[in-house]
């Protein structure tokens, strides 16, 4: 009966990477039986400890997106204990990757021939989060098919064969797509089968297929079923592919060919690609470019030659994806303008690239082809996902250094006579890679041991390569000549240099590496060509930064959807840029937006973009400008016929189809329940909302509307006589963003100040109404809330002649606000202070309004009448009345702000 758990060995033949150095009896044995202990024990997905938060399921326009964090425990191990770790760090490693595992868990049913297709990708709910159920029952399943038939016969019939990927006559969801699956999750059921391979660890490769099993089959389009099409000729290259050894520098074939290379730079050029917008959930990453540019995808990888005619294909295009993802990460990641950017999702195109020989090795040559174009087609789409970054080579290899600086004890700190010369930087590190690999064996970190373990085992195969060689030069990539093997050292001292700036920081979510993308730079190189007002304009508010026709609705950029996700924080970013004349801040903004979900197409329809909209107001930027801070106005409100904002208010309120909001049982879900159910409903209110753009005060007035709802909505449906102020976290943003109101307004033209503050108000209303559309007792609140709370501070004991008397609340606290602000600056909240600066503000601009004016009364909401100037200062005092609730409480998980609702409200 095979083994399925051997001590972990290596290959003779050398189709894998070295071990170095190092590794020992004992560090062997505790290897084994880690490998083991994780078998019998652990789950391959994790939930507990700090990372539970990243497997929640996020519904998103009708979508379910389900993140679900891949164990690296095994992974890390065999990393270490490869690269010759201690025994005592190989065990280290285990104990600190088991504090977040998730235990393995029995199976609904077992997995037997006849219903191994039924339960692919399958996931048991637990409350709002999902774990796959049926790990264990296809481990078992494959446990005894790697014992029966072998590791090699295994993989082929169950992962590349045809039947294992598409049936004819099945509908296509119901496909299994096992490649597909063994690519999913950034490539770690691929990564852990290539383990078992290269180490000789059947179980592993067991683990692997189950786990691939369970994985969803994300690559629809960039993995089509003609891929099984391709015709191979029976060619057996495997005695020439065991020829790849790796003290060997490998002869390069010079040929016809669609190299990789080429391959990304005629990506570069198309324009198809100019606008990809950036994800903050890594699945949606993969999953929106393989819906929106799949196809295109995979016609490149089409285009990307492979002969199977020629002995020495293999190993010849296994050196293209190598280069190809080390380019994607390192040089991508480069710029002489900012830091390295070790780039989470690039990194995993280049650890998984290690693995490439070791499951080719064993593969029939038509397998060996699907694997290759495959994982080409993956790269590609996180490369893409990622903004797809170009490659500034001359720059690159110009400005990056093959040596460190001293970094660890070296030769040169006891010796004076020393090759070449002591005060040489080759004398402080002789074999950069040494240190290198020193470095990382003690950072607990389980992803770089594996990164410079890769990147150390192409520099052995490829760091040899010269500059200008003939296969780099005909391709099709800028300066691609300029290329040669230090490029794998290069990475490596970049991966290096980015870990170390984080040396001293707690790096228990993984701070080594980023995850921002492009998007910067390039929103970055935008404002400085075009400044901030175009770049708003072009990019966020025209048509075609929104809608483009002929485009499916998933295929739409929707950058002023995406500018009001995340509670809106893009529109903030991007606001305090424009106030404070800081066009860097206006460039994170826009990178911001492109990386935010459309969470709100069903209440900021295309028609909003087909609102008639009149000639130029020129006296509404001229007025708009009054508004900033620092200038006190009044609120000049034009008589006319008008939907205000309160009275939309008025009217939701009334509207039975919102009279069930049921309470969510998640708050990243609170928002795309409510647009699923309710955007036509509030889209309707939107456009209901009257704009007369013929008004040069109607910006102004609209403004001051949107001020005083979002203000209603946080004080007024948070007060209660009967209950402590309800400090709603998400209403309060409402608030917050109000004050960026007029700055954005100030750069845009007038189409796009409509759609601004329309697309503002939607989303406000879809907060209010998905935190259970509270309703406001205004007469009970302006008697029952009060504009001065007294001391709040220290303050000097009142002057015995102090005006208007000593015993007066007033002498104590003249000026409210100072001391509201004075206290919100020392207090450890990013929040307060925002909320405390935009309602200082807005009682600086109306809190001379007096009740009975003759705009709100007209307003159809109950006790519109009553609503003042002092709403402002009342909302700052029952807010700091909540802060000092909690004033001696931990407040590192926002325990100044409410998250509970209104959900006993009707």
């Amino acid at each position: 009966m095979l083994d399925l758990f051997p001590p972990p060995s290596f290959s003779r033949s050398e189709l894998s990477p070295r071990t170095w150095p190092g590794i020992t009896p004992e560090s062997t044995d505790s290897l084994r039986r880690i490998i083991e202990d994780s078998y019998e024990k652990w789950h391959v997905f994790f939930l507990r400890g700090y990372r539970a938060h990243k497997y929640i399921i996020i519904r998103l326009s009708g979508r379910t997106i389900l993140i679900r964090p891949c164990s690296h425990s095994v992974h890390y191990a065999l990393s270490l204990w490869a690269l010759g770790a201690d025994d005592e760090i190989v065990k280290a490693s285990y104990d600190l990757e088991c504090k977040h595992m998730l235990p393995r868990f029995g199976s609904p049913a077992e997995i037997t021939d006849d219903n191994f297709l039924e339960h692919l990708g399958d996931d048991e709910r637990v409350g709002f989060f999902c774990r796959p159920e049926f790990y264990g029952a296809y481990l078992d399943y494959f446990t005894t098919i790697v014992k029966n038939r072998g590791v090699a016969a295994a993989l082929e019939k169950y992962v590349f064969s045809p039947e294992a990927n598409f049936i004819p006559g099945r509908k296509r969801e119901a496909q299994p797509e096992m490649v597909s699956r063994l690519m999913d999750g950034v490539i770690h059921s691929m990564i852990h089968v290539g383990f078992g391979l290269e180490f000789h660890v059947p179980g592993l490769v067991a683990e692997g297929l189950a786990w691939t099993a369970v994985h969803f089959a994300t690559s629809v389009n960039v993995i089509p079923a003609s891929l099984w099409d391709t015709a191979t000729p029976p060619v057996n290259l495997l005695p020439h592919f065991l020829s790849l050894t790796l003290h060997s520098t490998p002869k390069h074939h010079v040929r016809e060919n669609i190299h990789a290379l080429t391959i990304l730079a005629r990506i570069l050029k198309d324009p198809r690609f100019d606008v990809i917008p950036e994800q903050p959930e890594w699945n949606a990453i993969f999953t929106d470019i393989d819906t929106i540019h799949g196809t295109v995808i995979a016609d490149y990888v089409r285009a990307w030659t492979f002969d199977q005619n020629n002995p020495r294909e293999l190993e010849r295009k296994i050196e293209e994806l190598i280069y190809a993802n080390v380019m994607i990460y390192a040089v991508g990641g480069w710029s002489k303008q900012s830091e390295f950017s070790a780039d989470f999702y690039h990194l995993h195109v280049v650890t998984s690239a290690i693995f490439l020989s070791s499951i080719a090795g064993i593969l029939k040559p038509a397998s060996q082809e699907i694997l290759l174009r495959s994982y080409f087609s993956v790269c590609l789409t996180w490369w893409i996902g990622r903004g797809r970054p170009g490659f500034n080579i001359k720059g690159f290899f110009a400005g990056t250094s093959v040596t460190l600086e001293p970094i660890l004890a070296s030769p040169s700190t006891t010796r004076k006579n020393i090759l070449p010369k002591a005060d040489s930087p080759q004398a402080f590190s002789p074999n950069p890679w040494l240190h290198l690999i020193q470095d990382v064996l003690v950072v607990p970190d389980d992803h770089l041991p594996k990164a410079l373990r890769a990147l150390a085992h192409f520099a052995e195969l490829y760091g040899g390569r010269k500059a200008g060689l003939e296969d780099f030069s005909a391709t099709e990539l800028p300066d691609v000549g300029l290329i040669d093997g230090t490029l794998f050292v290069r990475a490596a001292v970049l991966t290096n240099s980015r870990l170390r700036r984080e040396k001293d920081v707690d790096v228990s979510m993984s701070r080594y590496w980023d995850r921002k993308g492009a998007y910067l730079d390039y929103f970055t190189e935008v404002v400085k060509k075009q400044g901030t007002a175009e770049a708003v304009e072009e990019y966020l508010f025209s048509q075609q930064a929104n809608f483009i026709a002929g485009n499916k609705d998933e295929d739409q950029p929707e950058m002023l959807n995406r500018f009001m996700d995340g509670i809106m924080h893009p529109m903030i970013h991007v606001g305090n840029g424009l106030e404070f004349d800081v066009p860097g801040l206006v460039a994170e903004g826009l990178a911001w937006t492109s990386v935010h979900f459309k969470s709100s197409s069903a209440v900021m329809p295309v028609s909003l973009w087909k609102v008639p909209v009149p000639e130029p107001v020129a006296s509404l930027t001229s007025r708009l400008s009054q508004m900033f801070f620092g200038n006190s106005g009044t609120s000049n409100v034009s008589r006319q016929t008008n939907t205000h904002a309160l009275t939309i208010l008025a009217r939701i309120l009334k509207d039975p189809r919102f009279d069930a909001i049921p309470a969510a049982e998640h708050y990243a879900v609170v928002y795309s329940n409510t647009t699923s159910k309710h955007g036509d409903a509030i889209a309707e209110y939107v456009r209901a909302w009257t704009f007369n753009q013929k008004n040069p005060q109607e910006v102004e007035r609209k403004i001051e509307e949107l001020i005083y709802a979002n203000a209603v909505i946080y004080a007024i449906a948070g007060w209660s006589k009967d209950e402590d102020f309800n400090s709603d976290f998400f209403h309060v943003h409402l608030v917050t963003s109000s004050l960026f109101l007029s700055s954005i307004c100030n750069v845009l033209k007038p189409a796009s100040q409509e759609l601004l503050l329309r697309s503002h108000f939607a989303v406000c209303l879809t907060w209010w109404i998905g935190r259970g559309r509270p309703g406001f007792d205004i007469a009970g609140f302006f008697a029952g809330t009060s504009v001065n709370p007294g001391p709040i501070a220290p303050f000097p004991a009142p002057r015995k002649d102090a005006l208007p008397k000593a015993d007066s609340p007033k002498a104590s606290n003249p000026n409210p606000w100072f001391s509201l602000i004075q206290e919100s600056m020392v207090v450890p909240d990013e929040h307060f202070p925002k909320t405390l600066r935009a309602l200082a503000h807005f009682s600086e601009l109306y809190g001379r309004r007096k009740a009975g004016e003759e705009d709100f009364v007209a307003a159809e909401l109950p006790g519109a009448e009553l609503v003042d100037g002092t709403l402002f200062i009342r909302a700052a005092v029952l807010t700091n009345s909540r802060l000092r609730r909690e004033k001696d409480v931990d407040v590192s998980l926002g325990k100044y702000w409410d998250r509970k609702g209104f959900y006993h409200q009707s």
